[in-house]
């Protein structure tokens, strides 16, 4: 049916398979260089990954400090305003009397 031909092995001089090999150790060392290279990237990323998701939990979590302190302020700012609109009455009051009390 299909008529398979065989290549036909050349002979290589000493010289041309030396280079080969040479060419092939050196791309081999390139090679593992660089899958090492690219491990250590990988590494070193998700180090950064993690220390970025800790970094947004402690974000996070000094929102939520910086809310409640919000609240506080807001609570504590009302009682001020209403004790400070109650001792102007009072002082108000106090001067009522004492205009009355000089009459």
């Amino acid at each position: 049916m299909f008529n398979i031909r065989k290549k036909k092995q050349e002979t290589v001089s000493r010289d041309k398979y030396e280079d080969i090999k040479k060419i092939y150790i050196e791309s081999k060392k390139s090679y593992i260089a660089l899958e090492a290279k690219y491990k250590h990237e990988i590494y070193v990323n998700s180090l950064l990954k993690n220390e970025i998701n800790q970094k947004n939990v402690e974000l996070e979590y000094l929102h939520h400090k910086l809310n409640e302190l919000y609240e506080k302020y807001r609570d504590i700012s009302k009682n001020y305003e209403k004790l400070e609109n109650r001792v102007k009455f009072l002082l108000s009051e106090l001067e009522n009397k004492h205009e009355n009390f000089k009459k």
